[in-house]
């Protein structure tokens, strides 16, 4: 009798353990399915640059595209931050001071060796921090590191000449001009809070007292403004040769939304804080001014297509700067010659009526 309880108890046994691999198979099987679904989700492939120029890769979702939009359930469903531009801001040298609140904040995307033309402009329309209080504009150039020690050196001494440069921890190249441009976004709405931020590069002429003037007294928009050369129809570059490379794991889509030519647009404080914002969320690729293009689509901000903004320098004649905002195209020579006409215009154009609006 004890035999057979023994062997009855055996069976009991392993119909209990055959019972228990089954649910434990179950949920290994559930468990991996799950994980592949999340893995599979529109996933994108997102490059960290480092502090060395190496490059990091890790799986993301982003948001959903209408931000205004977004509901709390949109956010819990799995949605991480990419990356944070504020993080690129640590470097030894001195970010630049402003004053908060001031009516426009120029971001001047330039190169370590482009001391000529940074010169140019100090010496032009960018003279801006002559009276800290009395100013309405301020002109910052973002710059990133250079392997160079000598040149790195340079800038610094630069930097502590004249106080204007904002530099990032970031090797300072075309693929991390995105990375530039966002910094520059962030460390300007965190440290300036300006009432509008133009975007442009040191081979451009901004007409910024005109400008300011438009900024404060004519211009009818001011929220939700983002204003530039519309850029349209553009293809998605996918050979990987091209400076211009965009992966589709980055950016499915084969064409780019409308967006502003980077030579040149200008946003308004409750734009420059969604795009701060929404710029943790996606993927970036080495096209700033497409993917602030991105950016503005995410946010629903639609853009101003404005002829103020030149994308070629064409010998504009003098009377031409009553209604130019900004060109293209310029050389440190003639940025001498675009701030004379700036000047000049109102006392010998009095004929022609100064432009009020975007067009």
């Amino acid at each position: 009798m004890p035999c057979v309880n023994a062997k009855r108890m055996q069976v009991i046994f392993l119909k209990i353990l055959s019972s228990s691999a089954a649910i434990v198979a179950t949920f290994m099987t559930l468990s991996t399915l799950l994980m592949m679904n999340l893995l599979n989700s529109s996933p994108h492939q997102h490059n960290l640059h480092n502090d060395d120029g190496s490059t990091s890769s890790r799986r993301i979702k982003t948001v959903p595209n209408s931000f205004e939009e977004q509901t709390q359930n949109a956010f819990d469903a799995f949605t991480v931050t990419v990356w944070n531009p504020k993080s690129y801001g640590r470097s030894s040298v001195p970010s630049p001071s402003c004053k908060p609140g001031l009516t426009l904040m120029i971001m001047v995307t330039s190169a370590p060796n482009h001391y000529e033309r940074r010169k140019a402009i100090r010496e032009t329309w960018g003279k801006d921090w002559v009276d800290p209080n009395n100013t309405e504009w301020r002109t910052v150039f973002m710059v990133g590191r250079t392997t160079n020690p000598t040149q790195q050196l340079s800038l610094e001494k630069e930097s502590q000449e004249h106080g204007d440069l904002l530099m990032g921890n970031y090797i300072d190249s075309y693929k991390n001009l995105t990375i530039k441009v966002q910094h520059g976004m962030s460390w300007s709405l965190e440290t300036c809070q300006p009432q509008y931020l133009l975007k442009t590069d040191d081979d451009c002429f901004v007409n910024s007292k005109l400008f300011t003037k438009f900024l404060n007294a004519q211009n009818k928009k001011r929220t939700k403004l983002y204003a530039g050369y519309a850029v349209k129809n553009l293809n998605v570059i996918r050979d990987k040769r091209s400076k211009w490379y965009v992966s589709r794991e980055t950016y499915q889509p084969s064409e780019f939304p409308v967006y502003a030519s980077g030579a040149g647009y200008v946003i308004s404080h409750d734009v420059l804080q969604s795009m701060v914002t929404a710029a943790k969320f996606l993927p970036a690729f080495a096209a700033e001014d497409a993917f602030t293009g991105l950016l503005a689509e995410s946010t629903n901000i639609p853009l101003l297509d404005s002829a103020r903004f030149a994308l070629n320098n064409m010998n504009w004649r003098l009377c031409n700067y009553l209604y130019l905002l900004v060109v293209h195209g310029v050389t440190p020579e003639q940025q001498v010659l675009g701030f004379r006409y700036s000047v000049e215009c109102h006392k010998k154009c009095n004929s022609q009526a100064e432009a009020t609006d975007w067009n």
